[in-house]
């Protein structure tokens, strides 16, 4: 009969034992069941993660022979690199165990791939360990249904390798089976909720290594591709904007200046493209635009609508604008109310990339230049009285030199190790730097800063900062 395995550590992690499923009644003597969350796909392993279940309840099947144990996956993607399994050794199972794992679109159909692990070269930690079976990439048909087949060479019902699942049916995308024998039939494995697993469409880093609490070893080694974002994806940034604008003879008279909280969501992942709406909430600043000295309210708003294309996340258009109500400072007397509105719309062509993706610690090279239309304008009292109106120009830009290194850095949303593709050029009317920041695990830029001048002279031209609070994010 199937055993089923119970991982269980001493308080202090120095020790394992293991009960069968016909003796759950647990021995205390300072023992605890594992209930623990397994890792989630770190760096480097996340952005090449389709399906996973990592949620385990402590408990798990044994990899003994004639047994064979098995789960089935529905993949969004069609190519499959590798699989990897959260095994944990039980006891003293003899060594070494060979572990393989096949892949099959039918649970009695021939391997369609095939890896074997040696445990006296891959080491299985009595807590539990994330194992890579990483094969020749084959390829697969999206929502069909495949299985990963786990098979052991040796152990027994106390002394063995055993493959960790969730009690409960937490993978609504596929379902754990069994085999007593050889000869005997398949059947669904009721004594488990759904086996802990990941499939990758990409070629991960070995999970078993993988660097923990944001440590990693040697990352200029790993390329990190575009994040794939779904409708309903978030970030919320603290947001910092200053802006000035100067008439030819080299005089200010525009200033803007503000901080906001700034939440862009995804609303639409459908085609080629995505659209993100951000918006602002807790807006603070002051506009100077000529003799209109303006103050922001509540209830001015802050908005920017955005088309990404989903290949490299390359800008399209943008609409940024600042609306609602203000209080226009006239000398000395109370803030007079007014309905202010401010639109600057752009496009690019080809589409500007603000991460030139695929990402790689330790390289350089050159963002694409193109061309860019635009138009601003500003106003009070829906149109009645204009600020400034500047049709629509085009302007065409060259490439950009970038740098991409890695960096540490701390943002209300937690520290992480970024890449940071840093731009730092002098041009005909200034200097322009720009460092984005990005987490491979926050699918988007977690921190940047952004300077240019307005001209040759030395006049600040605009000023960006923003920092990552939250995000909603899964990969």
């Amino acid at each position: 009969m199937k055993r089923k395995i119970v991982a269980i550590v001493v308080l202090m992690l120095v020790a394992t034992t293991v009960v069968s499923a016909t003796n759950i009644n647990v021995k205390e003597n300072n023992f605890k069941i594992v209930n623990a969350e397994p890792s989630e796909p770190g760096l480097f392993d996340w952005c090449s993660v389709d399906q996973k279940q990592t949620h385990q309840d402590g408990t798990g099947m044994t990899l003994t022979p004639p047994e064979t144990n098995a789960q089935s996956f529905t993949p969004t993607k069609d190519k499959l690199t590798a699989v990897s399994l959260y095994i944990f050794k039980a006891s003293t199972p003899p060594e070494p165990v060979q572990i393989t794992v096949s892949i099959r679109d039918n649970l009695t159909g021939s391997d369609l791939a095939t890896k074997t692990i040696d445990t006296s070269v891959v080491t299985i930690k009595s807590s539990g360990t994330w194992v890579l079976f990483d094969f020749e990439d084959i390829s697969l048909t999206s929502e069909n249904t495949y299985y990963m087949v786990c098979t052991g060479t040796a152990g027994d019902a106390t002394n063995a390798y055993v493959w960790l699942f969730a009690d409960n049916d937490t993978y609504t995308r596929g379902e754990p089976w069994y085999k007593a024998t050889e000869n005997f039939p398949w059947m669904k494995n009721h004594m488990a909720g759904d086996f802990c697993f990941k499939t990758y469409f990409r070629k991960p880093l070995d999970v078993s290594s993988t660097p923990k609490n944001n440590e990693m070893v040697n990352p200029t080694q790993y390329s990190v591709d575009v994040p794939v974002w779904k409708k309903g994806d978030s970030w919320t940034y603290n947001y910092h904007w200053v802006n000035y604008k100067y008439d030819s003879n080299g005089t200010l008279w525009y200033t803007l200046n503000y901080n906001c909280t700034m939440t862009s969501v995804v609303t639409d992942d459908t085609g080629d493209n995505y659209t993100m709406k951000e918006t602002s909430t807790n807006i603070d600043g002051r506009a100077t635009i000529g003799k209109y000295r303006l103050k922001f309210t509540p209830f001015t708003k802050k908005t920017n609508d955005v088309i990404f294309q989903k290949i490299d996340l390359g800008c399209f258009s943008e609409i940024q604008q600042e609306k609602g109500l203000v209080f226009w400072l006239i000398g000395n007397i109370l803030p007079f109310p007014a309905q202010y509105h401010h639109i600057f719309e752009y496009s690019d062509t080809p589409a500007y990339r603000f991460l030139p993706f695929p990402l790689n610690a330790g390289t350089n090279g050159t963002i694409p230049g193109g061309s860019q239309i635009w138009r601003e304008k500003a106003s009070l009292y829906w149109g009645l009285i204009s600020l400034f109106d500047w049709p629509e120009k085009t302007n065409t830009y060259g490439g950009t030199h970038y740098h991409c290194e890695m960096a540490n850095i701390t943002v209300p949303a937690g520290t992480y190790n970024a890449y940071n593709v840093s731009i730092d050029l002098s041009y005909d009317l200034g200097r322009y730097h720009v460092w984005r920041y990005y987490v491979p695990e926050l699918g988007n830029q977690a921190k940047l800063y952004f300077s240019s001048d307005w001209d040759n002279t030395g006049k600040p031209g605009t000023i960006v900062e923003y920092e990552l609070v939250s995000t909603t994010f899964t990969p």
